[in-house]
Order: structure tokens, then C-alpha cells, then sequence
């Protein structure tokens, strides 16, 4: 440690149970910043890992503010509810020599092997391994494949050691996110909930671009509805009979809908 006697206290160290630390907490008093244990944490993970042969992952909190840096996997420090167990502590440490490239785990074409279901996939490793992103954002057209999309990326996930389970909801893990109408409104902003910039997602294709060998464009067509076309027929009976100099009324029926279809 960088004191006059080369020694320093920890408040709190996690054990394993092979006697190796999983984790290291710096706490703070709860009126000063918990980002101010940051480099005080590092210094302890640094001194542990030089002891110990292995780099705890940092926590620093002031018991209102708790925040994870997993500096040997690379990410930055983020804010978190709490602190983790011994096996997700343990799951940490081996991601950081046991998990493949995404780059160099090939996906599954037999579950999404359309070129922009590909490139889609592509960008997402890309944010989470390259960009040492937490989130991403892609925005499909409906009908292109979303879903098996997203199954093929969590095979990927899987099979490279990313991912060991996979929940359709937000927790504190890697996050992804799929829509086919982004909103950018105050009150409602999906490229805000993913830290991104307006109208700039991970990755986005068209229903055009989908349709390309793949689908088949929708076209309108009117059908025309029986029942409407009776109420139709009724009111042109009662505007017959309606008396002389009785008030027109503003009502108008429509006598047809439009429905889109389309084929996959």
C-alpha cells in the first residue's frame, strides 16, 4: 500500500471458500460521495491480488449508493442494488479467463441466418465485448424475426461462456432490447432507458430492407363488412322516409375497412 509503513486496512473482504478473496468493499460515511473509496478500493484489490494471485472484483458504497467495478473484465464502474453472492462473485472471476470472443462464436444460421438477422447479432457482440458496452438496442421491423434473433444470440451468449441464464426483464446484467417502434418522447424514451443517443440504436433494419428474399410486402385491400353495409342500407331507408324539411344529420358510415397482410 502506497503509506509510510506499506500497510493498510480494508473494511471488508469477501472470502471464497479455497481462502482466495472475491471481492473487496470500501465504505464510506454516508454523507461523503461512495465514488470517493474508488481508487482507495483499487489499491486494496491491487494489494490483495499481489498477495493472493487473484483480483477481487471492487465494490465502494456509503450505504445508500453502492456501485461494482469489475476492472479485470475491463468494464467501467456502474451502479448496483447490492452486493453479489459468493456464487455470482465466483461466476465473475472465471468469465474473466473461461468466456470466448463473441467475434470467433459462430451463430446458429439455422436459427437466425438472414444477413441482417447476422448483422444484428454482429453488433451486439461488438457493443459488449469490443465497446465494453452493457446495453444494446435493436430496432426490427415487425415480422423480420425478433425473436428468433434473440434466440440465436442467446445460444451465442451461452456457448461462449456469456451468459449462463437469460432473463426477458432488467436486472444487473448485460441488457438487450428489442422494438420495433423506438419512442423519443420526454415521457417515454427508449433510447434514454438504453443510454443512447436519439434515434441511434446498437442496430436496425426496415421491413424494406427485410422483404429483400425474404418476405413479401403488404398490400391494402377493402373488405367489404356485412354488417356495415346493412346499417348502411338502413339509414338510406330512414333518410327515405325522413319528413319534409327535418335536419340532415352529420353522422357518415363507413362502408369498408382496409386490412394489411402479409407472408413470411
Amino acid at each position: 500500500m502506497p503509506t509510510k509503513t506499506g500497510k493498510g486496512f480494508v473494511d471488508y473482504v469477501l472470502w471464497g471458500d479455497d481462502g482466495k478473496p472475491l471481492a473487496v468493499v470500501e465504505a464510506k460515511r454516508t454523507q461523503r460521495d461512495a465514488r470517493d473509496g474508488q481508487q482507495q478500493a483499487k489499491l486494496y484489490a491491487d494489494a490483495l491480488e499481489k498477495q493472493f494471485s487473484r483480483r477481487p472484483v471492487i465494490f465502494y458504497t456509503n450505504g445508500y449508493e453502492t456501485y461494482l467495478w469489475d476492472d479485470g473484465l475491463g468494464y467501467p464502474p456502474r451502479q448496483v442494488q447490492g452486493f453479489f453472492t459468493k456464487d455470482e462473485l465466483f461466476w465473475h472471476i472465471r468469465q474473466r479467463a473461461g468466456r470466448l470472443s463473441l467475434t470467433g462464436t459462430p451463430v446458429n444460421e439455422k436459427i437466425a441466418g438472414r444477413p441482417y438477422q447476422l448483422r444484428a447479432i454482429k453488433r451486439v457482440g461488438e457493443t459488449f465485448e469490443r465497446d465494453r458496452g452493457r446495453q444494446a438496442l435493436l430496432v426490427m421491423a415487425t415480422g423480420t424475426g425478433k425473436t428468433r434473433t434473440t434466440v440465436a444470440l442467446v445460444d451465442q451468449l451461452v456457448k461462449a461462456g456469456w451468459a449462463q441464464r437469460v432473463l426477458f426483464r432488467y436486472f444487473d446484467s448485460l441488457l438487450l432490447g428489442l422494438t420495433a417502434t423506438p419512442k423519443d418522447e420526454i415521457d417515454h424514451n427508449t433510447y434514454k432507458l438504453f443510454a443512447m443517443e436519439d434515434g441511434v440504436p446498437t442496430d436496425s433494419y426496415d421491413l424494406q430492407e427485410a422483404a429483400e428474399g425474404y418476405l413479401v410486402l403488404p398490400k391494402a385491400a377493402k373488405v367489404p363488412l356485412k354488417f356495415m353495409e346493412q346499417a348502411s342500407g338502413t339509414t338510406t331507408s330512414r333518410r327515405r322516409r325522413r319528413p319534409s324539411g327535418t335536419p340532415r344529420s352529420g353522422l357518415r358510415t363507413v362502408t369498408s375497412r382496409t386490412r394489411w397482410a402479409g407472408m413470411r
